[in-house]
């Protein structure tokens, strides 16, 4: 999946399904949890949801239901009401362990049986956002086919936590590590969490040098304005698609010659840098770059 810039939306707003398609995010976040408050509101927000997804067929992009979580009382209106609806699968909110993820697993596999979809067709982005879940990760991660990625929620766990932001964000760094190993051992796409200052073009650019120092491979976005940024950020450059090319050449020159020792940029060309090399050409080709 494309998944390098995720757009939030609340599920109610159903101004904002325009500006959500014409933006370049990959992936669109329906969202019937957080900006959605009341009970009512969110049975209205849900009616909206049907009324209005079918805009984004043929658009490339993927769509995602944020649903609220198992002690809401509103999981299996979320579910039962939007399964059949053109989407790719769904947002599960404070994933505190892998039982978490085991329920919302099977209560898939019923709902599909029961509406006659393909079994396991609908995919799972659980959130990450509580000191708990950090604790579990590697279990959330693995719990299930069905999930494809991993998503950090910084504000959740910060409350959650005591801790605060800062310039470097030092409360936060344990946990994106936490979140981005996980995901890298299970296979699955790290998500990184929003950036809550939509208007700070500077601090949007440090947060996602931190995200790819901690290797997410994409971020949540609250403001379409932010997608450009954040998917130029997770697209390989030509540079760096230039160097991982080289690094494949020079590699497979090497062993046809049986040379000994050889250098790219003052490094060892050994499997590290060879596997480093094939993870961005990898990446290119699902981003449609290269063939």
């Amino acid at each position: 999946m494309r998944l390098r810039s995720l757009l939030f939306v609340p599920a109610h707003k159903s101004k904002y399904y325009e500006h959500a398609l014409a933006s370049e995010a990959d992936a669109i976040i329906f969202d019937l949890e957080d900006s959605v408050f009341s009970t009512e509101l969110k049975a209205s927000a849900r009616k909206i949801l049907a009324e209005n997804v079918n805009i984004f067929e043929g658009s490339g992009k993927h769509l995602f239901v944020r649903i609220n979580d198992r002690e809401s009382g509103e999981l299996f209106d979320d579910l039962i009401l939007t399964a059949s609806l053109p989407i790719d699968g769904y947002m599960y909110p404070k994933a505190h362990s892998a039982q978490d993820i085991y329920f919302i697993d099977k209560y898939l596999d019923v709902i599909e049986a029961k509406l006659k979809l393909p079994n396991g067709g609908l995919k799972l982005l659980p959130l990450i956002e509580t000191a708990e879940s950090i604790f579990n990760v590697l279990s959330i991660a693995k719990e299930s086919d069905r999930t494809v990625g991993l998503a950090f929620g910084c504000e959740d766990y910060l409350g959650d936590t005591g801790g605060n932001h800062d310039l470097n964000e030092a409360a936060l760094e344990s946990a994106r590590s936490a979140v981005a190993l996980a995901c890298r051992a299970s296979g699955i796409e790290p998500i990184d969490t929003v950036h809550i200052k939509i208007h700070d073009a500077e601090d949007l650019a440090r947060n996602l040098k931190i995200a790819k120092t901690h290797g997410f491979s994409g971020m949540l976005c609250l403001h379409p304005k932010e997608i450009s940024t954040v998917n130029d950020n997770f697209t390989p450059s030509f540079e760096e698609l230039a160097w991982a090319q080289n690094v494949l050449d020079i590699a497979n020159e090497s062993q046809s010659h049986y040379n000994g020792v050889v250098l790219v940029d003052g490094q060892f060309v050994g499997p590290p840098l060879i596997q480093k090399a094939e993870k961005v050409l990898n990446r290119a080709r699902v981003l449609g770059l290269v063939k």
